[in-house]
């Protein structure tokens, strides 16, 4: 006897729907801009039948989604409560001048309040006393340090002080008048010393003519200290150096004239020369030779032969001095011959 089971597989079928769940909440609701709708959802169960699961091959699932969602636009639009605004600058002050009252404003907008939603909390207008007050100058400080310590020429030295408009400050809200005048002082520190300048000497004038043709006379030139060189810091100026004695000579054929310089005056002596004899002559030189040179010399002498000063010279030490100048330009001046 043979015994067969065969065995079938079956798929499965979905059951009826559950019911509908509560809405998610209980209004619309707005956040950011975005619309927020609550949802209700309702599912089933794929159990009539379940798919066989033990065959071969095993049961086919059941089609479709075992969850559904639905929004709940039947809804009320949430309540939005109100918010406030900024406050708006308050406005002018009621009066030009004392005290007064400014008024500021907002508005329950930020949002207004909307569905049932509360209205703002608190005032919409708050005010402010207002007072404007002008400016009004501090005291004087006291003067600066100079700007120098001595007064150049062609130059002002000054110092200055200064106040500032603080005693008390004009108001800002409402605006206050500000201080008039100036906020800085200045003057010139006369009372200073004058700086001293250094000074140097002009140019030398022309001398004069000598006043006589023969003997000693006296020729002027003169100069000024007039001449600024520059600022020192010194109690006084230096003065200007004396110049050193300047001599200087000249000649003719047959006299020699010598002009002595010292100071601002100009001597001028007028001497003669006289030769004196030769003196013997000298070796030759090589001795022997046709270029063999031998030479003798004589000097110019001064000659005082009818001399007269015009001028007394009260200073000998002068007179010696402006003598011994003449004899030693002149002995300065001894001519040389030679012959072969």
């Amino acid at each position: 006897t043979l015994l067969l089971n065969q065995v079938f597989n079956f798929h499965g079928g979905w059951s009826s729907w559950f019911g509908w769940s509560h809405c998610s909440a209980t209004c619309i609701a707005k956040s950011d801009g975005d619309v927020i709708v609550p949802s209700r959802v309702r599912h089933r169960s794929c159990s009539n039948p379940t798919p066989s699961d033990s065959t071969s091959p095993p049961g086919n699932s059941c089609p479709g989604d075992a969850l559904q969602v639905q929004h709940c636009s039947e809804l009320p639009n949430c309540a939005e409560d109100g918010s406030w605004g900024a406050w708006a600058p308050f406005r002018p002050c009621s009066v030009s001048c004392g005290a007064g009252l400014q008024l500021s404003e907002r508005t329950c907008d930020s949002p207004a309040p909307r569905y049932g939603g509360k209205v703002c909390e608190g005032p919409s207008t708050q005010t402010s006393a207002s007072l404007t007050v002008d400016g009004f100058w501090s005291g004087w400080s006291s003067w600066g340090e100079c700007s120098g310590s001595c007064i150049p020429p062609g130059r002002a030295i000054r110092r200055t002080r200064q106040r500032s408009c603080s005693n008390p400050a004009p108001s800002s809200n409402p605006p206050g008048q500000n201080c008039q005048g100036d906020s800085h002082q200045t003057e010139s520190c006369d009372h200073l010393p004058f700086c001293p300048v250094n000074g140097s000497w002009g140019s030398w004038s022309p001398f004069s003519s000598c006043p006589v043709t023969c003997g000693l006379g006296l020729q002027v030139s003169a100069r000024r200290c007039d001449k600024r060189l520059s600022y020192t810091s010194c109690n006084m100026g230096d003065r200007c150096g004396l110049m050193e004695p300047l001599l200087a000579s000249r000649g003719t054929a047959g006299q020699q004239l010598l002009e002595v310089a010292a100071s601002s005056s100009h001597f001028c002596v007028t001497v003669n020369g006289r030769w004196e004899a030769w003196t013997p002559w000298s070796l030759c030189d090589p001795p022997c030779g046709e270029n063999s040179v031998r030479s003798r010399k004589r000097l110019c002498k001064p000659d005082y032969t009818g001399y007269k000063s015009v001028y007394r010279l009260e200073d000998k030490d002068t007179a010696n001095r402006i003598k011994s100048v003449v004899q030693l330009k002149i002995q300065s001046g001894a001519k040389i011959l030679t012959s072969q």
